[in-house]
C-alpha cells in the first residue's frame, strides 16, 4: 500500500510554519491591549477510542482533561504580520486572512491535545528516537541563531561570513518550479509486503529467537487481526527503538533494566527495551543523543574562529533573554521554570565560561519552550497520523472486487465508443482494456528553440537568411545545430547547457541500456530530464495519432512529427526511438509507446501501463485504501476537532475588529 496524501498535512504545515525557532521569537511590542485574549480553548474531556464504556467509566486513565489554551492579540499580529502579504498577493482580503489564522490556531491546538491524550492512552508511541530528534532541533535551533549573530558581528566589522551560512530568515521558501517533476511513485519498502509478509517480520523482529512454534502460532493468530498499516506502525516502533539497543545481548539489556528498577520477568527482549526507553523518556533524559565536540561554540580553531564564536553565543544568550522577558503569555510555572533555567545558565557562565553555556541553554527548558515545545507538537502530529493510517485495511477480495467492476465497464464503455477510450487515455486514467481502434500512441524529448531561434524562424522570408538558405526547412536544420537544452533538476534548469547531439547520445544510451519492459519507463524519466513540452508530461500513454485518416482528414502535429511517428508504428516495434526530427518547435525524438491493432487487457498483477511504478492491485489497492482513510478521518474530524471545537472555542471579535489599523499605530 502507499499512503497518496498526508491526512493532516495542512495542520502539520501550520505547526511549521508558524512554531519555527525564529517564530517563537517575534513579539508584537504593542501597548497592554496587544496583551488581550482574541479566544481560548476551554478544558474540555478526549475519550480513549479503543476503550469500551465499561472501561470508561471504571478506568480514569481512558479519560484526559485538556489544558485552557488562550491565545492572544499579539501572537494574531506575529501572524497577520508573516502572513499579509502573501494573502493580499493572492487576492484575499485581511478579514480572510484573520479568519483563517484563528480557524487554523485554535484547530491546530485541538488536534495537539488530541495528540497528547492519544499518546497517554498508549494509542501513539513516543520513544527516545523521538526525544532525541526534538534535542537535536533545539541544538539546530540554537545553531541558526549563533550563525546569524556570527553574521551580524562579522558585518560590523567589514567582513562577511566565510561558510556561506544563511540565517533562516534569508532561506528561499519559493518552492514553484519551471517544468514539472517526476514522482516516483514506486511503492517501497514494508508498503510493499503483503500481510502474510508483514506478520512474518513481526514474528521474526519482536518475539524471542527462542520462542517456541506455537508461542510462533499464537502470535501469528494476534497479528492476524490487524490491518496492514497497524504490522508496519509495529515494525517501525521496533526499529525506532531497537536502534538504541542494537548492540546490546539480552543479558545486557536485562542487566540495564534491573539497574533502573525494571522488572524483566516474561518480557521478551523487545519488551525490555521498550520499558528502558519510557524509563529514560518518563525522566526526561536524553540516553543517546550524542552531541559533536567540534560544534560547541570557542572550543576549537584559531584565536580568531574562537573568539568570534564566544561573542556570537555571548550575543545570543542576551538577544533570547530579551525575548523570554517580552513573554506575556507565560502560567506561573512556565515563568518560574524558564527562570530557573536562567540562573543555572548564567551560574555555567560564571564558573566555566560562555563555551559551557552552549549545552547548558540547548537542553534548558528556555529551548523546550521557545524551540522545543513546537517541535515536540508536530512529531506528535505525525505520530497520530500513523495511528490514524494503522485503523484502516483493504483486503484481497476488496481489491478483486474492483478490478473486475472496472474491467467490465471498460469493456463496455470502450468496445462501444472508441473516443471514450481515447479520452480515459488522455485524462491519464488506469486503463484495463484496451480496444482494438484505429490509434496508436508516442512520447517524445522535445529541446526547443530559443526565443530568438523562432524569431529568425518566424521573420526567414524577409531576412538575410531567406536570401542565403533555399528554403526554410534548410535554415531550419541550421538553427537545429545551434539549439542548446538543459537538464532539469527539481524542475529548474541544471548545470551547463548542453548540445543537442549530447542530449541525443545520453538518452539512445539510458533506453538502450534496459529492457523492453522497462524503456517506457525510462523514457518518461527522461522526458522530465530534458523535455520541455509541459503538456507532454500529463499525457501517461502519450500523444495519441491516427492509423489512417478518413477524407479530408489529416493529423494534428506539425508534418515532421506525425511522418516520424508513423514511421515508428510502420515499423512495429514497441519502445522504438526516433531519428532526430526537426520541427517549428525544434527538436524532437519520437518513443511507440503503445499500438492497438489488438484487444489488450492489464491482468491485476500487471503494470495497466508500461510507465507505472506500481501494479493494477496496488494502484486499486492505494485508491480503495484512500477512499476508506478519507471517510473515516472525515468520521474522526468530526468528532474529535469540529465537535470540541463547537463546544470549547469562544472568540472575542471585538477585541481585534480593528487590529490591522491598531497594528499601523
Amino acid at each position: 500500500m502507499k499512503k497518496i496524501v498526508r491526512i493532516l498535512s495542512l495542520v502539520i504545515a501550520l505547526v511549521v510554519a508558524c512554531t519555527c525557532f525564529t517564530g517563537c521569537f517575534v513579539t508584537y511590542d504593542k501597548e497592554l491591549d496587544f496583551k488581550q485574549v482574541v479566544a481560548k480553548i476551554d478544558s474540555y474531556t478526549i475519550v480513549n477510542p479503543e476503550a469500551s464504556e465499561e472501561e470508561i467509566a471504571s478506568d480514569p486513565s481512558n479519560t484526559v482533561e485538556t489544558k485552557e489554551f488562550k491565545f492572544y492579540k499579539y501572537q494574531l499580529a506575529n501572524f497577520i504580520n508573516n502572513y499579509y502579504a502573501s494573502y493580499l498577493n493572492a487576492g484575499y482580503d485581511v478579514d480572510y486572512l484573520i479568519d483563517s489564522i484563528m480557524q487554523s490556531v485554535l484547530t491546530q491546538q485541538i488536534v495537539i491535545n488530541t495528540a497528547y491524550a492519544y499518546k497517554q492512552f498508549g494509542l501513539i508511541r513516543w520513544s527516545q528516537f523521538e526525544e532525541d530528534e526534538v534535542t537535536a532541533y533545539k541544538y539546530q535551533s540554537l545553531d541558526s541563531y549563533l550563525e546569524q549573530m556570527k553574521s551580524v558581528i562579522l558585518e560590523e566589522r567589514g567582513e562577511s561570513q566565510s561558510n556561506g551560512s544563511i540565517s533562516p530568515e534569508k532561506e528561499d521558501t519559493d518552492a514553484s518550479t519551471t517544468y514539472p517533476v517526476y514522482e516516483d511513485d514506486t511503492i517501497t519498502g514494508y508498503e510493499s509486503y503483503s500481510k502474510d509478509q508483514l506478520i512474518n517480520e513481526c514474528v521474526y523482529y519482536l518475539l524471542p529467537k527462542t520462542a517456541t512454534a506455537e508461542e510462533k502460532a499464537e502470535y501469528k493468530e494476534k497479528l492476524s487481526e490487524l490491518v496492514p498499516y497497524a504490522l508496519i506502525k509495529l515494525l517501525n516502533d521496533y526499529f525506532k527503538t531497537s536502534s538504541y539497543y542494537a548492540d546490546m545481548t539480552l543479558d545486557e539489556l536485562k542487566a540495564e533494566a534491573n539497574e533502573l528498577a525494571i522488572s524483566t520477568d516474561n518480557l521478551t527482549d523487545y519488551e525490555i527495551m521498550m520499558a528502558i526507553d519510557d524509563y529514560y523518556y518518563n525522566v526526561k533524559k536524553s540516553r543517546a543523543y550524542e552531541l559533536s565536540a567540534i560544534k560547541i561554540p570557542g572550543v576549537y580553531g584559531d584565536d580568531a574562529k574562537r573568539s568570534l564564536e564566544n561573542s556570537a553565543m555571548d550575543r545570543t544568550l542576551t538577544y533570547i533573554k530579551e525575548q523570554t522577558d517580552a513573554l506575556s503569555n507565560l502560567s506561573d510555572e512556565e515563568k518560574a521554570l524558564i527562570d530557573e533555567a536562567w540562573k543555572n545558565v548564567n551560574e555555567v557562565k560564571m564558573t566555566k565560561g560562555i563555551s559551557y553555556t552552549y549545552s547548558a541553554m540547548a537542553e534548558s527548558y528556555i529551548m523546550e519552550y521557545l524551540a522545543g515545545k513546537s517541535y515536540r507538537e508536530q512529531i506528535l502530529v505525525n505520530l497520530l497520523e500513523e495511528y490514524i493510517e494503522s485503523q484502516i485495511g483493504v483486503s484481497v477480495k476488496e481489491v478483486e472486487d474492483r478490478y473486475a467492476s472496472v474491467l467490465a465497464y471498460q469493456q463496455d464503455a470502450f468496445s462501444a465508443s472508441a473516443d471514450a477510450y481515447i479520452a480515459a487515455a488522455e485524462a491519464g486514467e488506469m486503463i484495463l482494456f484496451h480496444p482494438q481502434t484505429n490509434y496508436y500512441f508516442v512520447k517524445h524529448v522535445l529541446i526547443p528553440f530559443s526565443t530568438d531561434q523562432s524569431g529568425y524562424l518566424s521573420n526567414y522570408e524577409t531576412s538575410a537568411a531567406g536570401q542565403q538558405y533555399d528554403n526554410k526547412e534548410e535554415y531550419r536544420a541550421y538553427l537545429a545545430t545551434q539549439i542548446t537544452g538543459y537538464e532539469h533538476r527539481d524542475g529548474e534548469n541544471y548545470g551547463e547547457a548542453l548540445s543537442v547531439d549530447e542530449i541525443v547520445a545520453d538518452i539512445r544510451k539510458t533506453v538502450a541500456e534496459v529492457s523492453d519492459a522497462e524503456k517506457d519507463k525510462v523514457f518518461t524519466k527522461l522526458m522530465y530530464k530534458y523535455s520541455t513540452d509541459t503538456g507532454g508530461f500529463s499525457q501517461k500513454y502519450g500523444y495519441k495519432e491516427q492509423v489512417t485518416f478518413g477524407a479530408g482528414e489529416k493529423s494534428a502535429y506539425m508534418e515532421e512529427f506525425a511522418e516520424a511517428a508513423k514511421q515508428l508504428y510502420e515499423n512495429g516495434k514497441l519502445y522504438e526511438l526516433s531519428d532526430v526530427v526537426i520541427t517549428d518547435y525544434g527538436v524532437h525524438i519520437l518513443m511507440l509507446t503503445r499500438t492497438t491493432e489488438k484487444v489488450a487487457v492489464a491482468g491485476l498483477y500487471d503494470y495497466a501501463c508500461a510507465s507505472d511504478n506500481r501494479t493494477v492491485y496496488q494502484t486499486i489497492e492505494d485508491e480503495l485504501y484512500n477512499a476508506k482513510l478519507n471517510e473515516y478521518f472525515t468520521k474522526w474530524q468530526n468528532t474529535e476537532i469540529i465537535e470540541n471545537y463547537e463546544k470549547s472555542v469562544t472568540t472575542y471579535d471585538g477585541r481585534f475588529a480593528n487590529i490591522i489599523e491598531e497594528m499601523a499605530k
